[in-house]
């Protein structure tokens, strides 16, 4: 009798073991198809139909270093890389296809976990017809094609959100492909952007650290260290073995910024002394500081023409050059705060206060640079005049202008979507989904020198996942306790 009931426990133990390996598998489904098909196929038109994709100077230098196997760390060397050598294989729509592949599969993959907690007919309803309305968003077909540093940082920030959420509902237990996968996106986030490295090893130090205080599993610390460990080695290659142009020496990651506050002080009229003039002018004359300066951007001062950076490479003229800003401000408080206030509009400020740079739909800006190698010449003529006509349409409607280009709005629908979704949830933890996108805004609060839309489009990639999660949520209740039981007798069992 013994006998019977002990072969009974060990057949029931194979089966759940068989059971969780099998749950463990990743099995591509119908839905899996259709919504990677979705983004593949309307983003691939938005590509044939301003073919051969959208660069800018930053993307034609780029190219350019990887063309001459001579980079220059003013940008992400392991970015240049990519593109660069992409761009050898066939043009630059070999990148602009990459970075397609790249987000459809993540999206793809997003979907794909969000159902496991709520398979209903209605969420994945859901996930279909907002997946289509992601695809003919403007800001995300035209990006996918836009060969900026700015769009595979966000799309490895919005990969790693969904670990934050497997994380949230598994108890921070991961299988060695998510914490692999975890170690790529955190890694990314770091080296595609300078800004990206607090964000990269909050999302990496708060996964494995949850891990190791939830499940107190040796083997999953060792998988987290090694992963990050390889896949940092395998981003640094590039920087290791290229050729890289001399670093210039000295200059603060900073100057640019209190340059441009500079010339708030003086574009208001501040009385300086005649050596502080003279030193000012071995920067830039005090008349073009005042005449260029423009509350929104900077650009007209930090890429003037006649500006001498070699002045601040300089430790005791950066020196002298700090004095002059410190004394400056102090005197005038109220003009600085307003002066950071109005440059920051672009991620707090629902209204446009000053002009955003968007979207770029074509190449002839940077046409004559590069002797037209990168015009644009549709493959699609009829689809590019449409669509041209379609995004012109979105910008020109203030209402649509906001709902879908603002970063602010993206903020604060993810905010409210959150708080919404710890109340149902009654799971503070959800928290952590705010922080990357927190963490990228306030990387900029100092650094931004102008509305450039980019530089906060991981907002819009928090605010996507965050609807995708509230339908997870809210979309047929009975089957989301169903799946919140079978959560509760799993972690039972461990």
């Amino acid at each position: 009798m013994e006998r019977k009931e002990s072969n009974g426990m060990e057949k029931d133990i194979f089966s759940k073991t068989k059971k969780e390996k099998k749950d463990r598998n990743v099995k591509i489904e119908l839905f899996d198809i259709i919504i990677f098909l979705i983004v593949f196929i309307t983003f691939s038109i938005a590509l044939l139909s301003f073919f051969p994709g959208i660069v800018t100077s930053d993307c034609v230098d780029q190219i350019d270093q990887a063309k001459e196997n001579l980079y220059s760390g003013g940008h992400p060397i392991i970015h240049s890389f990519i593109i660069g050598n992409l761009t050898k294989l066939g043009g630059i729509w070999v990148p602009a296809f990459f970075q397609i592949i790249v987000f459809s599969l993540v999206w793809s993959y997003i979907c794909k976990v969000l159902r496991k907690y709520n398979d209903s007919k209605f969420n994945k309803i859901f996930q279909i017809v907002f997946t289509i309305i992601i695809c003919i968003i403007p800001l995300n077909f035209m990006y996918s094609i836009t060969l900026w540093k700015d769009i595979l940082y966000s799309y490895s920030f919005l990969l790693s959100l969904i670990f934050i959420i497997i994380g949230i509902k598994e108890n921070y237990k991961f299988t060695t492909i998510q914490i692999i996968l975890i170690a790529v996106s955190s890694v990314s986030i770091m080296k595609f952007r300078k800004n990206g490295i607090p964000i990269g090893l909050f999302v990496f130090g708060i996964l494995m650290f949850a891990n190791i205080i939830k499940n107190k599993n040796f083997k999953d610390t060792l998988k987290f260290i090694i992963s990050f460990c390889i896949i940092t080695i395998l981003m640094d290659i590039p920087q290791w073995t290229v050729n890289k142009r001399p670093e210039l020496p000295g200059g603060n990651v900073l100057n640019s910024t209190k340059v441009y506050c500079m010339g708030k002080l003086l574009s208001e009229g501040i009385e300086i002394t005649k050596e502080e003039e003279t030193f000012l002018n071995t920067i830039l004359d005090v008349n073009e500081w005042k005449n260029n300066f423009d509350l929104y951007s900077g650009n007209g001062i930090l890429f003037n023409p006649k500006i001498n950076n070699d002045t601040l490479r300089n430790k005791e003229n950066e020196d002298k050059f700090n004095d002059i800003v410190i004394k400056y401000a102090k005197q005038n408080k109220k003009s600085v705060v307003k002066h950071f206030i109005n440059i920051n509009s672009i991620w707090w400020s629902i209204k446009e206060r000053g002009p955003m740079h968007s979207v770029v739909t074509s190449n002839e800006w940077v046409s004559e640079m590069c002797n037209g190698a990168y015009d644009n010449k549709p493959l699609l003529t009829g689809m590019h005049n449409n669509i041209e006509k379609y995004v012109n349409k979105t910008f020109s409607n203030s209402w649509i202008y906001i709902l879908l280009y603002r970063p602010a709005i993206a903020l604060y629908t993810s905010i409210i979507l959150c708080v919404i979704i710890i109340i149902k949830e009654r799971k503070k933890g959800y928290i952590l989904l705010l922080m990357p996108m927190l963490l990228n805004i306030a990387t900029y609060v100092i650094l931004i020198s102008s509305q450039d839309q980019r530089y906060f489009y991981p907002c819009f990639m928090t605010e996507y996942v965050m609807i995708l999660l509230t339908a997870m949520v809210f979309i047929n209740k009975k089957d989301t306790k169903k799946v919140k039981h079978i959560e509760k007798e799993n972690n039972k069992e461990r």
